[in-house]
């Protein structure tokens, strides 16, 4: 008896199939796009059966995939699946080596009551990783012009690993540039990880009646002692104080693990 649907599939095998590597194995596969995407640059790919998994990497049309949502093949013919254009690797430190882990970043999360997405706070991302790489909680990596360190993992989805990552203090020997994280130091063993020193930037005085700006490299909470200043406008990372009375005040900058502090006074304009 003939087999319609596996004719089918043959037929888009042999005039729209490309050859690809598939977690470095070659096989012939096809794509076609997906209809409203979200514009993460997805495709819906199809193989012979047996030959997707979700966390597989795929090698083609000039660039790497990441296969993020496999579907329960009821046919037996063949495999569909989602993979996600990967924009980067990412450098982690694992077992004193410098691994290139293959990646894509979110800045949504999607809210399970509603599954509406919502947008993070801004020092705040998500990582998803194939779980063949040991990424831990507490390790660190550069991207985007700044330092970031897992918070969390979440391992509910076969193949892949999603990390809950925020900013990080950016160390001595952090290699911006490269974007290498401190602690890699070419395999000779060591590398250190002093931290530079973090103090609110600003001057210690501010005239009655005008306005001072601070800064500071960390992502904080800031708070003021009393009303002497009046906060014209904040960001996680400066300030902009009023004076409005004459006398100190002591401004904070709350990281979550330390508290930074400035003594300001603010003198009369005459």
């Amino acid at each position: 008896m003939i087999n319609s649907l596996d004719n089918q599939f043959r037929y888009y095998i042999k005039n729209y199939g490309v050859s690809v590597l598939v977690d470095g194995a070659e096989t012939t596969v096809f794509f076609k796009e997906i209809e409203n995407s979200t514009g993460n640059d997805t495709k819906y790919i199809f193989s012979d059966i047996g030959m997707l998994k979700q966390g597989h990497i795929i090698e083609a049309l000039s660039d790497k995939w990441l296969l993020v949502n496999k579907e329960i093949s009821l046919n037996g013919i063949y495999d569909k699946a989602i993979v996600r254009k990967i924009r980067f690797d990412i450098n982690f430190v694992i077992d004193d080596t410098l691994v290139a882990v293959p990646a894509f970043v979110d800045n949504k999360a999607i809210d399970i009551s509603t599954g509406e997405y919502f947008s993070l706070d801004e020092s705040k991302i998500i990582v998803t990783i194939p779980s063949a790489y040991s990424v831990d909680v507490n390790d660190r990596f550069i991207k985007m012009d700044s330092a970031w360190v897992v918070v969390s993992k979440d391992l509910t989805t076969d193949g892949l690993v999603a990390l809950y990552c925020q900013r990080d203090s950016i160390l001595t020997d952090d290699d911006m540039e490269n974007e290498i994280p401190a602690g890699f130091d070419g395999g000779s063993g060591g590398g250190t990880t002093e931290p530079i020193e973090i103090t609110i930037t600003g001057s210690d005085t501010i005239k009655q009646y005008s306005a001072q700006t601070y800064t500071i490299d960390v992502d904080v909470t800031w708070s003021i002692s009393n009303s002497n200043v009046t906060i014209s406008e904040q960001t996680t990372r400066s300030i902009t104080l009023y004076g409005s009375k004459m006398g100190s005040v002591v401004l904070s900058a709350d990281d979550g693990t330390n508290t930074y502090t400035k003594d300001i006074t603010v003198k009369s304009v005459f």
